[in-house]
């Protein structure tokens, strides 16, 4: 080792250990700053932090009948600023505008209030929104990530599913119906939780249940389709239509228009647009609702098939005047005619025959005037005025015969058309078929029935009625290869204190096989302008969906022969 280099020693140790001091100091300023004068624009700038997940619970998914995606568990995000973070604004607030669908001189204005260390930009955006953030990498904008709700289906079945708001609570349908099973319990020491050795016991997140439907997607997407071509083709302002498995109860599809996309919310021009008319919004049936009083009437013995009325054309009724839909006096009629010319004075005289008090505990009996127990959201039990109200009179129950003057639900009459389908066992209505957690069933559903509202030697009987009188009501009905048995309604709409003779409800109900229905279905357009009647718009959408269905579900047809029989 020379002289010189050790004389130069400990200047340069000195050096280095000046060096590294200094640089020492730096890194302890640099960490008091971020760490404890700036923490909290640390925590909020971080890429990859995503408060609140550890301790969230996933919603759970909602499936239809054979395990398609309807409703699954998704991220969000809420997308905030610390605006003294972020040095060049302008660039920031023209890269975030596109993505979040905000003008960019919104988020200028935002991200120019240097003195606040944190300002909302958005809330709830999505989740391929929130990656393309990610991606641009700017320091001073933050991702909280949290719980989401995605519909593969989109508009599909939103009606039936309802939709989640960012609180991931369920509003409408089953997200509502089964919020608390869809929830799960979440992370917490709030006042009550169990406490060891002097602390709060902290309990994992437990996943929400998962909801099996017994909603079939396939027949869920063709009864929405062929319910918005009816739409168009009869420019009805809306509707609905409802599957159901008449045995059961189980409900196949419930398609109401107009819908709307729960993965768009902001974009839904109408509140009105979340309900559900199936369980919802009442109407006055029309002449559907003669199949609930000539069954009534012939399981109480007040009437024969054969049995005859003289059909004058108009009748009076507690000082009102009823005609017939046309018009006209049919003259002697029997009653499988009555159902096959629709006669509203028909139904008058059937009703009479039957006695006040028995119709209207027939009416009862069909589960009028009360909700179905199905499991969404919002039902509603329609309105029945009975005798003995202050607001019932004698002419209502003339009208109530042939469905005017009361207000059912679309899944109340179908629940009563399936239940004369059903040997006249009236089923309770559903769309969950079980549900499960931790890959493991722990509830299961079981068709239940409600009551017998006809005999089963009535309810065939009166479907031999239907099936000769369906035909000559409406031949757009038929089915080809099935017998089917099923009835129009043309209802009129009640619009400042009298019947509108150009506003009506369209509808048809059915169930096919008529000897061994696997179907019943209800189509209803509300306000048609073109055929506007249900024996010329709603049958033939009743009429093309049957079919559909009968070639998806393999039933079979009528002359179809089993091999080796």
């Amino acid at each position: 080792m020379s002289a010189e280099f050790q004389k130069t020693k400990p200047s340069r140790l000195a050096f280095l250990a000046i060096f590294f001091a200094v640089m020492a100091a730096v890194l302890v300023a640099r960490l008091f700053y971020w760490q404890v004068l700036r923490r909290d624009d640390v925590l909020l700038n971080t890429p990859g932090i995503e408060p609140g997940l550890g301790s969230a619970a996933w919603r759970g998914s909602i499936f239809d009948a054979h395990g398609h995606y309807l409703a699954v568990p998704s991220l969000i995000y809420d997308v905030g600023a610390t605006p003294r973070s972020i040095t060049d604004t302008q660039e920031v607030a023209g890269r975030l505008a596109p993505i979040l669908g905000i003008p960019q001189d919104q988020l200028l204005e935002k991200l120019k209030q240097n003195d606040l260390s944190y300002v909302s930009l958005a809330k709830g955006v999505s989740a391929d929104k929130g990656q393309a953030i990610k991606a641009l990498n700017f320091f001073g904008i933050k991702l909280d990530a949290n719980p989401g709700r995605y519909y593969p289906e989109g508009s599909g079945a939103a009606t039936v599913l309802g939709f989640v708001n960012s609180e991931q609570r369920g509003y409408y349908g089953v997200e509502e119906y089964y919020d608390s099973r869809l929830r799960g319990s979440l992370t917490g020491n709030a006042a009550g939780s169990p406490v060891l050795l002097g602390l709060p016991i902290v309990r994992a997140p437990r996943n929400g249940a998962d909801l099996v439907l017994t909603i079939d997607r396939v027949v869920q997407l063709d009864a929405q389709r062929r319910l918005e071509k009816a739409l168009k083709d009869y420019q009805a302002e809306s509707g609905c239509i409802i599957v159901m498995n008449p045995r059961t109860g189980a409900v196949l599809a419930i398609a109401s228009a107009p819908t709307y996309d729960p993965n768009a919310l902001s974009q839904v021009s109408s509140d009105a647009n979340f309900v559900d008319q199936a369980v919802s919004v009442p109407y006055e049936p029309g002449s559907v609702f003669k199949m609930v009083t000539l069954s009534s009437a012939l399981d109480a013995g007040a009437i024969r098939p054969e049995d005859t009325y003289v059909d004058t054309g108009k009748v009076e009724v507690g000082g009102r005047i009823f005609e017939n839909w046309d018009h006209r006096a049919y003259g002697v009629t029997d009653m499988t005619g009555i159902l096959a010319h629709s006669l509203n004075l028909g139904a008058i005289e059937v009703a009479r025959r039957l006695g006040t008090d028995r119709f209207y505990e027939a009416v009862q009996r069909f589960g009028f005037g009360e909700t179905t127990g199905i499991d969404l959201a919002g039902e509603v039990p329609g309105e029945v005025r009975m005798p003995g109200s202050p607001n019932w009179y004698p002419a209502d129950f003339a009208a109530n015969s042939f469905g005017q003057g009361l207000a059912v639900t679309p899944i109340q009459m179908i629940t009563a058309v399936a239940a004369l389908a059903n040997d006249g066992r009236m089923m309770r209505p559903y769309v969950v078929d079980h549900m499960v957690a931790d890959g493991q069933v722990i509830w299961q559903a079981q068709p239940q029935m409600v009551r017998q509202v006809v005999s089963p030697e009535t309810a065939h009987e009166f479907t031999d009625m239907l099936i000769k009188a369906m035909p000559v009501e409406t031949s757009l009905a038929v089915v080809p290869g099935y017998t089917s048995a099923g009835k129009t309604g043309t209802a009129q709409i009640f619009i400042n204190g009298r019947y509108d003779d150009t506003a009506v409800i369209a509808s048809f109900a059915g169930y096919l096989p008529a000897k061994d229905p696997r179907l019943a279905i209800l189509v209803k357009l509300d306000r048609p302008k073109l055929q506007a009647w249900g024996s010329r718009c709603a049958a033939p959408v009743w009429r093309d969906l049957a079919l559909d269905l009968c070639a998806y579900l393999g039933i079979p047809p009528d002359n179809a022969q089993i091999e080796g029989r």
